[in-house]
């Protein structure tokens, strides 16, 4: 299995502790089951590529591996990195057909939610026009879909507003040597929230029989 995202999904170094990317944690829960996560903070399905960090993914895709696309949340930035949603969709056919004339199996994810409420609770989603073109994608070319915009929304909701937070990187002043004056992030995860991600990917992946 290989990897390709964003800081979502991307493995943190220590100085970041308690900030984890989701696939730093499918490991400990697909335990002997080859995983090697290349995706890198701040890149969208732009710069990803431009960078050569794809021509790296295609170096170590075997056939039958699985391919895992998460990205979204910069492909909406308004420098260098920014696509329109018809660009995103173009550049996620590209990954698409790349890994599959080396054999392999893309899996499409929409963009893990941020943690966004409204005012009466319920939850914003502020990738409106590309979690939508990742599941055209993914309809037209036939390609295995997880809505995780979708599932982590629900998870998120089920939670509640305050509860929500412990997955998130929301910490007090003092409560971590890396962050002491604390932390508001409802985009990165901690390790709470990247292991319970880690575990709704796992098993969509199952219940397509893809694991």
């Amino acid at each position: 299995m290989v990897l390709i995202g964003d800081s979502t999904m991307s493995e943190h170094p220590p100085g970041h502790y308690p900030q984890y990317g989701w696939g730093q944690l499918l490991a400990e829960q697909l335990r002997g089951y080859p995983i090697l996560n290349i995706a890198q903070s701040g890149r969208s399905s732009k710069s990803f590529r431009e960078e050569g960090h794809f021509e790296r993914a295609l170096q170590h895709l075997k056939e039958d591996d699985l391919l895992i696309i998460q990205f979204g949340h910069n492909d909406q930035k308004t420098d260098h990195r920014g696509t329109t949603p018809e660009e995103f969709k173009l550049n996620l056919k590209q990954y698409v057909e790349e890994a599959r004339n080396k054999g392999a199996v893309p899996v499409l994810l929409s963009p893990v939610q941020r943690r966004y409420f409204s005012e009466g609770g319920e939850m914003f989603n502020p990738h409106q026009g590309y979690d939508e073109k990742v599941a055209e994608l993914a309809n037209e070319e036939e390609v295995a879909f997880i809505d995780l915009t979708k599932l982590s929304s629900e998870a998120y909701q089920r939670l509640g507003i305050e509860a929500s937070k412990k997955w998130f990187m929301w910490l007090k002043p003092g409560e971590s040597p890396n962050y002491p004056e604390g932390n508001e992030d409802n985009t990165h995860f901690s390790e709470t929230g990247a292991r319970a991600i880690a575990g709704i990917v796992i098993s969509e992946l199952q219940k397509q029989n893809l694991l």
